[in-house]
């Protein structure tokens, strides 16, 4: 690519002129009479960080040109072109380049996409179809990628979800991403907000890894098929020891708890971890209650069937925390502040052995964490390794891998905090590794469905 620069020009912008995020949101997706079902992927900045950028760079291997549009309006044909750029060049800017009230579109040519040459993904320059937006807002950029439905779907299956897995599998996992979507795209539709969505495991990831044959198969051979429900979670591995498909509860609807992928999948593999927030599926288990920390922690010793699990190396992980990250994760998540940890302990678990409550004690007091999100997010191991059960190390985990955790054993004098557990993901909805296994025996995509969120006919996506 070309290393050419070219910088917005500032135009009559002093101190103080920004609008706020508030004034300065539009909420229309598309030009006037268009109704393409578009979404609006915020892109945040380097390994997912953070929403806003300081700066961004931009090229494209066709010619493009760049919009200026007034606040309240999202098409380029109501705005000003600022320049004309020929294929490979590079234009970059950050949130200080502004003239008041405006955002800046980058529109491709035909068929053509951007590309972000700076911004660090797990493949190398992903490309990203469709217009670009550009919204300053106080010291940071938003980076917004407007782009067809499908065609965004096609990048989240493939970053969801192993390629390799079976054809059923992926074509579940498409109908689950496409319902998520939706769902988020209707609920944003009358809201001044940037974005339907980001393209983290807060969501659903999009574009983190290569675009797949299969991948765009899945979204293909389900074009438009949407589950008729308020959202459709999946998560990607948390096996529940003593837990195995079972025929249908009674509600009719059922969650295994396994399912995974591989180490380049590890944080991508669920979105909308805050799963506390919405409705729970209802989850039917083997009969082995593991509310019992002790039962818990034996039931941890034996592995569960291989093919269960899909081979996902998450079925069995551990790690190492240190104290003060712990405390200072919990004053951040909590506001509480504890100078020193002396006690710390899974107080309750879900029948199924998932961790609903830690407590932890220190200055004479005690503290009391709830939920499995808060759990995972206090327990972070961040920049500490988390060894799987195949020897391989991740770090850089915001989160806990899963909530289905044991405490090991803690030590005040080295301020060491050994944990173990099993899977990664909330356990909510559908389970890929169990997709993935149910696949493997000869299910099909809607048999997959039926058994994770109920029998029901599949609605078709209207015209957002």
């Amino acid at each position: 690519m070309s290393t050419e620069t070219t910088v917005f020009p500032k135009e009559n912008q002093s101190e103080g002129m920004k609008t706020s995020e508030t004034e300065k949101r539009t909420g229309s997706k598309n030009s006037a009479g268009d109704t393409s079902n578009l979404i609006r992927v915020c892109i945040r900045s380097n390994h997912f960080e953070n929403e806003l950028h300081d700066s961004i760079s931009i090229t494209s291997d066709a010619p493009w040109t760049l919009f200026e549009a007034e606040e309240n309006s999202s098409a380029q044909e109501d705005g000003k072109v600022v320049q004309k750029f020929e294929k490979e060049e590079l234009f970059s800017v950050s949130s200080t380049d502004f003239s008041c009230g405006t955002h800046l579109i980058a529109v491709p040519s035909e068929g053509e996409g951007f590309y972000f040459p700076e911004l660090q993904r797990d493949i190398p320059m992903p490309k990203y179809e469709g217009r670009v937006y550009l919204y300053a807002e106080g010291d940071g950029l938003f980076v917004v990628n407007e782009v067809e439905l499908e065609t965004y779907l096609k990048s989240v299956v493939a970053s969801e979800m192993p390629s390799y897995y079976p054809m059923e599998a992926l074509k579940a996992q498409a109908v689950c991403a496409r319902t998520y979507a939706v769902r988020r795209m209707e609920a944003q539709k009358n809201k001044n907000s940037f974005s339907d969505l980001d393209d983290s495991v807060s969501f659903q990831v999009y574009n983190n890894q290569i675009v797949s044959d299969a991948s765009i198969r899945a979204v293909d051979e389900t074009a438009g098929e949407i589950l008729p429900l308020s959202e459709a979670l999946y998560y990607s591995t948390a096996y529940v020891p003593g837990s195995k498909f079972m025929e249908d509860d009674d509600s009719g609807k059922n969650s295994s708890a396994s399912d995974e992928s591989d180490e380049a999948f590890s944080e991508a593999a669920c979105f909308n971890e805050k799963c506390s927030e919405t409705e729970s599926l209802d989850i039917a288990y083997h009969d082995l209650d593991l509310s019992d920390n002790e039962v818990f922690a034996a039931s941890m010793e034996e592995l569960p069937d291989e093919s269960t699990e899909y081979s996902s190396p998450w079925v069995r992980w551990h790690t190492v925390l240190d104290v003060s990250s712990v405390l200072a994760q919990l004053k951040q998540r909590s506001g509480e502040m504890l100078t020193s940890l002396e006690r710390v302990e899974v107080s309750k678990r879900s029948s199924s052995g998932q961790a609903n409550e830690l407590l932890l004690g220190g200055d004479g007091r005690e503290v009391r964490i709830e939920g499995e999100y808060e759990i995972r997010a206090v327990l972070a191991p961040k920049n500490t390794p988390v060894c799987l059960n195949n020897g391989q190390e991740i770090t850089g985990l915001t989160l806990l891998p899963s909530a289905w955790l044991s405490i090991e054993t803690y030590d005040p004098k080295s301020e060491k905090l050994f944990l173990s557990g099993g899977g990664y993901g909330h356990g909510t909805g559908m389970s890929q590794c169990g997709a993935a296994a149910m696949a493997e025996d000869g299910a099909t995509y809607r048999e997959i469905l039926d058994y994770y969120y109920g029998e029901s006919e599949l609605e078709h996506v209207k015209d957002l």
